[in-house]
């Protein structure tokens, strides 16, 4: 009868520990080291792990800033734009890595009871790896793009990019909250999970937060990192205890 017990109990603590266990990684990876945490590419048993914030987190504040007159450029107040990193021997050195963007540009106005919808009137957003490379653009109705070959991997088998993230419309971009989807794929390992990032232009901490909330509510979240239990995954960890706490009355 211990045994069953004991076995009911540490099944609740894995329940609860799991999920809370994924979220810490996905809030250590920063390879910066100075607080700007950017996706992070790891390898585990041939299978590359995109890692962030699931979709964004508070402090992952990337706003499009108007540089040079119009030219909406993506940073983290102020610094640099989101960047994708790994540490050294992760991958083979000078190797390539393809980035594939799983669907279309995203837009919330921040005010709107739909919610999330795909971006219209020409709004898009274009991705490139550095000044000299070509643009590939993402709009509203886009379908899944394959941008090959987009990351360089160094001599040392580590990646340290910032990726150039711009915003364009038929006329100036709306203010609002912008997302994408996106996984990493490489030669000889298992292709990547799908890892989001989040946006905006014009927006507060306080409504960029709400949403944020409304699109962790809205997203198909399987492929995230689990979140952090909420007060059913808690009753599940009194579940656990409960014929403990029974037994040592008796």
């Amino acid at each position: 009868m211990k045994r069953s017990i004991l076995i009911r109990f540490f099944i609740a603590i894995l329940l609860v520990a799991g999920p809370l266990a994924g979220m810490a990684a996905a809030h250590d990876h920063d390879h910066n080291g100075d607080g700007h945490p950017d996706l992070e590419l790891e390898v585990h048993n041939g299978h590359l792990e995109l890692h962030g914030h699931r979709i964004a987190h508070h402090h992952d504040f990337y706003q499009f800033v108007d540089v040079g007159g119009g030219n909406w450029v993506t940073q983290h107040e102020g610094t640099t734009w989101p960047g994708i990193g790994a540490d050294h021997d992760t991958l083979p050195p000078n190797s390539t890595v393809d980035l594939i963007i799983t669907g279309g540009l995203m837009y919330w106005d921040g005010a709107s009871a739909a919610g999330f919808e795909p971006a219209s009137g020409g709004t898009h957003m274009t991705l490139r790896a550095d000044s000299f490379a070509d643009p590939y653009s993402v709009y509203g109705d886009s379908t899944e793009q394959v941008l090959e070959d987009f990351i360089s991997v160094g001599g040392g088998g580590g990646i340290h990019m910032h990726p150039i993230w711009e915003l364009f419309g038929n006329s100036d971009p709306a203010d609002g909250a912008y997302y994408i989807d996106l996984r990493v794929e490489a030669e000889g390992f298992e292709p990547s999970n799908v890892q989001g990032i989040m946006f905006h232009k014009g927006m507060s901490h306080h409504d960029y937060d709400a949403a944020i909330q409304l699109m962790l509510h809205e997203h198909n979240d399987h492929h995230h990192h689990p979140p952090i239990p909420e007060p059913t995954g808690l009753a599940l960890l009194g579940l656990g205890l409960a014929p403990l706490l029974k037994k040592r009355r008796r």
